[in-house]
């Protein structure tokens, strides 16, 4: 069996790696939060929009991705793709208009 005093060092060594990886863990998942906020410039009509299609679709837990056209919807679980035209989805991100 292992002594107290390599359970000691074994929990220390341990420890040591967790506050080592969790600050940068944390700090990749913010970055990631504020670059999908920056890539994707919805108005609050646009949000308004696209959820109440996708409730009256019974769309489950999807990604939103802005498209030239307005936006695309696809299921985590089934894979299933929802395609919601907005008009005016170009003029938010000028960028799109060339995709």
């Amino acid at each position: 069996m292992f002594t107290w005093k390599e359970i000691a060092i074994y929990a220390v060594f341990i420890l040591v790696i967790g506050f080592i990886t969790i600050p940068g863990c944390t700090q990749t998942e913010a970055q990631n939060k504020a670059q999908a906020a920056a890539t994707m410039d919805m108005s609050a009509e646009d949000i308004e929009y696209v959820m109440a299609e996708l409730d009256r679709r019974a769309a489950a837990d999807c990604v939103i991705t802005q498209t030239s056209y307005g936006y695309v919807c696809k299921e985590l679980k089934s894979g299933k793709i929802f395609k919601l035209k907005v008009k005016k989805a170009a003029a938010v991100n000028p960028n799109l208009a060339a995709n």
